[in-house]
């Protein structure tokens, strides 16, 4: 969640921590920036805000190589990339992708998958899986938590405040904080018991030159 807004104002860059896969071959972290592009004229002295996130991973004793790549939109010039945790078997890099419009209250939080053995990305779609589980047109303030002992991704699913309804266009799936498990092969989104614990099995390192 990087802001140009943030003092001191203007163009800044944000390197996370390492996240080392639990077999140590593999590592990545992610690189944030948010350029002042422009004054917005309609707030007085303040610059617009854009937002480019970069997601750089380490294989072996090779070099960090870029994989993926966030740019910014006119309408949602907001972007950002938090490693959330490596599966036990280091296959997948859990990421928790968020986007927003500066000047708005709203934030979309999203599942990315990163899957180190064919190189490809997953983002199963919440809007759409919420929608036809509860039957309705619905959305979902989800938050990432990390991994279950079983492999599936768990999620929290937290109410929309009515400024998030009233952006969006939707009313909310859940009226308090509810925890959900997503199987990633098909997408299947069911509730858990809040106690339900999430594992952990990456570890972090301070930030390291490319």
């Amino acid at each position: 969640m990087v802001s140009c807004l943030d003092a001191p104002q203007g163009t800044r860059s944000v390197r996370g921590e390492v996240l080392v896969a639990p077999d140590g071959k593999a590592r990545a972290y992610v690189e944030v920036e948010s350029r002042a592009v422009a004054p917005d004229k309609t707030i007085v002295n303040l610059p617009r805000c854009a937002n480019t996130s970069r997601l750089w991973l380490r294989e072996g004793s090779g070099s960090y190589r870029l994989i993926y790549l966030e740019s910014p939109f006119d309408l949602e010039a907001g972007n950002g990339l938090r490693l959330v945790d490596w599966s036990s078997d280091s296959r997948r890099l859990l990421i928790e992708r968020t986007h927003w419009q500066f000047e708005s209250e709203d934030e979309i939080r999203s599942v990315l998958l990163y899957d180190a053995h064919t190189g490809l990305f997953q983002e199963p779609d919440l809007d759409h899986i919420a929608r036809k589980l509860f039957d309705t047109k619905c959305a979902l303030n989800t938050h990432v938590l990390g991994f279950a002992v079983d492999g599936n991704i768990l999620l929290e699913a937290r109410p929309l405040t009515p400024e998030e309804e009233e952006v969006q266009a939707v009313q909310s799936c859940v009226k308090k904080a509810t925890r959900w498990k997503l199987a990633p092969a098909s997408e299947k989104l069911e509730p858990v018991e809040s106690t339900t614990p999430v594992q952990k099995y990456g570890k972090v390192q301070p930030p390291e030159a490319k």
